[in-house]
């Protein structure tokens, strides 16, 4: 009996993460930073409802990430010791059921000393964590100004800009700032990182529409339908989903 293998045929999301993957490679991300971030298109999947938020989750976890492997080489063991101790403070708070605010205050301070104190790529980290953190904490304002300080010492072409970005409009998302958040979408889709393409062209399009931008609208929202992702199908929703 002759056995005949049919070739698989890969699936929009499967040729859309490939696609994405060979973005990062150019930008120079290694493997284990990119794979971890995109173990979250199936989560945004099925939360749709909740998607600002994972912008802000997506830019943490890619600083989770590809921390260790983008900035620990060449990098003082005193820096390291310090950064490792806030963000032990940060998970702590993170996971606390008592006394929450106060763990919260200390993991703040001590990524604001981790900020004052160190340069290069654990100050970008430290940034990073602390707008997640003013973000949980219910700071809307923080996480946006510690979003926009990072954005302004990072070049156009480092790829942390586009993380910094994710949150920076998920943040003016949770200030109902609907300007300021389109803006920081439209500056992903020019930038030379694109990080999954298809959501940020879906937010884009939602905040155009919200606007009544309508020419900007119908450029973003062709531009998504190209791409055939299942999770940003769909029609573009009237307002911006808020948070509960």
């Amino acid at each position: 009996m002759v056995l005949i293998r049919k070739k698989k045929v890969k699936t929009a999301e499967e040729l859309e993460q490939e696609r994405q993957e060979k973005e990062f490679k150019k930008a120079g991300i290694q493997d284990e930073f990119q794979a971890k971030g995109f173990e979250l298109v199936s989560w945004v999947q099925h939360h749709k409802a909740r998607i600002s938020a994972v912008l802000v989750v997506f830019a943490l976890a890619l600083a989770v990430w590809g921390g260790v492997t983008l900035f620990r080489s060449g990098s003082s063991s005193d820096a390291a010791k310090a950064y490792d101790a806030a963000i032990t403070l940060v998970r702590d708070a993170d996971a606390a059921k008592e006394d929450k605010a106060k763990k919260q205050a200390e993991a703040m301070k001590a990524l604001d000393d981790v900020i004052q104190k160190q340069s290069g790529g654990w100050k970008k980290l430290a940034q990073l964590y602390k707008a997640k953190l003013a973000s949980d904490m219910g700071n809307a304002k923080l996480a946006a100004s510690t979003f926009e300080e990072f954005e302004e010492s990072t070049s156009a072409k480092d790829p942390f800009r586009t993380v910094g970005l994710l949150g920076l409009a998920s943040a003016y998302d949770s200030e109902a700032d609907m300007n300021k958040a389109l803006l920081a979408y439209e500056s992903i889709l020019s930038g030379d990182v694109k990080i999954n393409e298809p959501m940020v062209l879906w937010q884009a399009a939602r905040f155009a529409k919200a606007l009544g931008e309508k020419e900007k609208l119908k450029k973003f929202d062709e531009k998504r339908k190209q791409f055939n992702v299942t999770a940003f199908a769909g029609p573009i929703p009237d307002v911006p989903v808020k948070l509960e």
